[in-house]
């Protein structure tokens, strides 16, 4: 445990080759716990780089967290609602899109209107 006290603090003084050793240690047990959530690869890896860049940001503050292990769970955590949250309005404004085009539109005219718009690109 010292040892990653020890780590921290060198981290929250900007050595960069203390926060690979961090990377590296924590890495693995971050991936695993995304694979609980059932998250695509590539963005597992995008909210892994995520939880690590926010803590090279917090650097200097990195010392004052008690449990660097809940900290980067929730962190993660954190991340993946974000990520899902996002999706789902995104979700919702496109299924409001598609009911304000099949309300202006009858299905012939929204056949019409596709076509049209088909035609029209190379």
């Amino acid at each position: 445990m010292s040892d990653i006290k020890n780590i921290l603090q060198e981290i929250s003084q900007g050595n960069l080759e203390a926060f690979k050793k961090f990377y590296n240690l924590f890495y693995p047990e971050i991936n695993r716990f995304i694979n609980y959530f059932e998250i695509n690869e590539y963005l597992r890896e995008d909210i892994i780089a995520d939880v690590f860049m926010s803590v090279w940001i917090r650097r200097a503050k990195i010392t004052d967290i008690r449990n660097i292990k809940n900290y980067l769970f929730i962190c993660t955590k954190n991340k993946i609602l974000k990520y899902n949250n996002k999706m789902y309005l995104k979700m919702r404004v496109s299924l409001q899109d598609g009911e304000e085009f099949s309300n202006k539109y009858s299905h012939t005219e929204a056949e019409d209107h596709v076509e049209s718009h088909m035609e029209q690109q190379p």
